[in-house]
This record gives C-alpha cells, sequence and structure tokens, in this order.
C-alpha cells in the first residue's frame, strides 16, 4: 500500500510508503492512478524513458567530465568510440578547450604538470 497527495484536479502529484503528517489517500501499489504517475502522467511509458534516458546521459557525461578533470581517469582510458563521443558532444556544446585540456602539450610533459 502507498499513500498519495492529489492536485485540484484529482491526479496524483506525489507518492508515499509511510503515511505524511497531512491527509493521504491510501491505494494499492498496482493502482493505475499510481502507475499513471509513475509512467509520467499520462505520456506514453517510451517517451517518459526516453526523456529519462537523455537526462541520465547528460549526467554520465557531466561525470566523465567531473573524473577527467580530477584525473580519476585518462581520456586515452576510454574506448575510441567513448572518446569521438565526448569530443563531437563538446564540440557541438562549443567547449572547445575541453578538447585541449585532455592532451596536456609538449611542454607540459617535460615541466611535469
Amino acid at each position: 500500500m502507498f499513500f498519495v497527495k492529489r492536485d485540484s484536479g484529482g491526479r496524483v502529484e506525489a507518492l508515499f510508503r509511510n503515511k505524511p503528517q497531512n491527509d493521504a489517500e491510501e491505494l494499492p501499489a498496482g493502482h493505475p492512478d499510481i502507475m499513471d504517475f509513475l509512467t509520467g502522467g499520462g505520456k506514453k511509458t517510451k517517451a517518459v524513458w526516453a526523456e529519462a534516458d537523455l537526462g541520465m546521459a547528460r549526467v554520465l557525461e557531466d561525470l566523465i567530465v567531473i573524473l577527467l578533470r580530477r584525473e580519476v581517469v585518462s581520456f586515452t582510458d576510454l574506448p575510441l568510440e567513448a572518446q569521438q563521443k565526448l569530443v563531437i558532444r563538446h564540440n557541438k556544446r562549443g567547449d572547445l578547450g575541453f578538447v585541449a585540456r585532455l592532451f596536456p602539450s609538449s611542454d607540459e610533459d617535460e615541466l611535469g604538470d
């Protein structure tokens, strides 16, 4: 069983495992209103997942950039296809400095930077 809070139109706007302080309606887990809420409020499930996947792709891309900048992993440790995709994405975003930072110049290598 779950507890739901509904908006003024009667649609589920929040879902709780434990009963919240306010008045909440108790519904079984498979209730159509809960399923509708979990799949995007009436959007087709496939579209909801596609949107979530795009958002997650951006999160993973940002995580990879953080790991590269902190030198936890090296750009060349990534598979070639992953390297190409990252470069293409950053080129499209206009962040060409990102690519330059991935490959230190020979002067920096000699100085130990």
